[in-house]
């Protein structure tokens, strides 16, 4: 049943769990790296275990965005609202996903001042891709 706007509630919940999903793993896997920063010698399991969760909360996102995507398809978007759910798809969707691959490829070389770099960057796309999301999901109703 959805709310007096339009949003369906199981599916904003769902959206809320991947949101917090990625911007959760890609904020902690970027703090967890600064450590290294001064403590280089730390085991670097407990890096790729968060980076593994970037790359599953990624992979959550890209489902759950791609279902709505197919039960609603896509509304017409022009100007500010295509903008919106192009950063949507490229930040907030590939972005992490692309960051897990560049992560778990750097610390092959144990490089962890690169990965925390990387997924510094993953922050950013993820936090300007879940905010375009939910002004795409405020605009049209459909939680993208």
């Amino acid at each position: 049943v959805a709310e007096p706007g339009g949003i369906v509630p199981g599916e904003m919940a769902v959206s809320t769990v991947a949101a917090i999903g990625t911007l959760g793993a890609t904020l902690s896997g970027m703090l967890l790296g600064h450590r290294y920063l001064t403590a280089p010698g730390m085991p670097l399991a407990p890096l790729q275990r968060l980076n593994n969760a970037v790359g599953v909360a990624g992979l959550m996102r890209l489902v759950f965005s791609s279902a709505m995507l197919a039960m609603h398809g896509l509304p017409n978007l022009s100007g500010v609202s295509l903008a919106w759910w192009l950063l949507r798809w490229v930040g907030g969707i590939v972005g992490p996903l692309a960051v897990w691959w560049l992560v778990r490829r750097i610390l092959v070389y144990r490089n962890t001042q690169s990965a925390t770099g990387v997924l510094f960057v993953g922050v950013i796309l993820t936090f300007l891709g879940e905010l375009s999301g939910d002004l795409l999901c405020w605009s049209t109703k459909i939680p993208y």
